[in-house]
């Protein structure tokens, strides 16, 4: 491994950036005079133990450990990542390589990813969550900085044979990604959106059940056209219930996004989509309504609001998708949620079950409510330390070192300061 000043040498002929994080609110940075990053040439050690209480939380790790397993035979390489960043960013992909040494915690990517501000939102929620614990886990063995490819998008891509490992905190079915905590959260976990909206805090207030409708409530972009589907079946319920007929559903779409109006039109012989929806806070859904859909749509996506829905004293009636964060393993349908299908075909008999048993549908909330309490911080932390610590086992130190050397070679990839040992902001 190469000491620091010829690193240093090696990043100035290669024109590598390395840009300080200081984060705003709004997501801005701000860009100070390049520091060099410490990596220092230390003998190799035994990978640290997970801290002792993060052995409680063991359950929650079992898809991650899978995932890791699955990746043995994977292409660790300098050669292999820099194909997979050029393949991901060819398509605008989010995606950036998180290095891990002694010293700090840095992310590479190209100065379009870097310049996207959901980007900067998850860069300033590692550093605010979990980037001082692997860090301080890291510093047992890190001889060699370890490279995680990260997917900032909240969606996975297909395996393919040879393809450098990628922790994405949202998997579908036969993805070679492997489960990551999100990267944003807040002390308690509680809300799960890329910015810190007061609207993502349900579990801050108490609503009488008996003063909510009977009626289950929608509120959102169309990200999906199984979201319009579901808007114009609250329209085409509405109308025929006008003559006074009870409301089940209160859905809409608040903006249309493509492709996914287009595409909607398309299959529906240019029918016109439904009347854009007043906005309804997450808040005011919660306060007036038992049930509260999680729409997560038929693609690769995992719904931003489930956490924050799960944690409300409102009822989540989840779409069914086999799309996964690490943690979905731990909840259970008709425990924790009431589930539907992806075209909402039984999402009239699944209302009218719970009107029928309204008892059985507060334990449901509460249940759910329960469960988001006693998901801390510490379950993403600990979490994120299994991941690292797994990964850092399928290779020895020299494949790390010679795939490390290839990024800083590279002269168009900046270099983000997330989290430094020294300045320990």
């Amino acid at each position: 491994m190469p000491d620091r000043t010829t690193l240093a040498l090696v990043a100035c002929a290669s024109a590598v950036l390395l840009l300080n994080l200081s984060l705003n609110g709004d997501g801005s940075s701000e860009r100070t005079a390049p520091p060099r990053p410490r990596l220092p040439d230390l003998a190799p050690r035994r990978a640290a133990a997970l801290p002792k209480q993060c052995a409680r939380h063991a359950e929650a790790f079992t898809r991650i450990e899978a995932d890791i397993n699955r990746l043995r035979d994977a292409e660790i390489s300098s050669e292999a990542l820099r194909g997979a960043l050029n393949s991901a960013w060819r398509k605008n992909h989010k995606t950036g390589v998180l290095l891990l040494n002694c010293s700090g915690v840095y992310v590479l990517g190209n100065r379009r990813a870097l310049s996207d501000a959901h980007v900067w939102r998850c860069l300033k929620g590692l550093r605010d969550s979990v980037a001082s614990a692997l860090l301080a886990h890291r510093r047992a063995s890190c001889a060699v900085p370890l490279p995680l490819l990260l997917n900032f998008e909240a969606s996975a891509r297909p395996p393919s044979r040879k393809r450098f490992p990628t922790f994405s905190y949202c998997k579908a079915p036969g993805s070679a990604d492997v489960l990551f905590p999100r990267y944003y959260f807040d002390e308690a976990h509680k809300w799960s959106g890329p910015n810190s909206r007061e609207e993502f805090r349900l579990d801050r207030e108490s609503f009488a059940w008996s003063e909510k409708a009977a009626a289950a409530a929608f509120r959102g972009a169309s990200t999906d056209t199984t979201r319009i589907d579901l808007a114009a079946l609250s329209a085409k319920w509405a109308a025929a219930g006008s003559s006074g007929g009870d409301r089940l559903l209160d859905a809409g779409i608040t903006e249309y996004l493509e492709p996914a109006a287009s595409s909607w039109r398309a299959s529906h012989g240019n029918r016109t989509l439904p009347a854009v929806a007043p906005f309804v806070s997450m808040r005011e859904q919660v306060k007036g309504y038992r049930y509260l859909v999680n729409a997560e749509g038929a693609g690769w996506a995992c719904a931003d609001r489930f956490l924050a829905l799960l944690s409300s004293d409102s009822l989540v009636l989840k779409q069914q998708s086999t799309n996964v964060e690490f943690w979905y393993h731990l909840l259970r349908p008709g425990e924790h949620y009431v589930p539907v299908a992806t075209d909402w075909h039984n999402l009239r008999a699944r209302i009218l079950q719970l009107r029928a048993n309204d008892s059985a549908a507060a334990a449901i909330a509460a249940n759910a409510r329960a469960f988001v309490g006693g998901f801390s911080a510490e379950v993403s932390v600990c979490a994120a330390l299994k991941a690292v610590a797994e990964y850092a086992a399928l290779a020895t130190p020299a494949r790390w070192e010679e795939t490390v050397r290839g990024l800083l070679a590279a002269p168009h990839l900046p270099l983000v300061e997330v989290y430094s040992a020294a300045r320990k902001t």
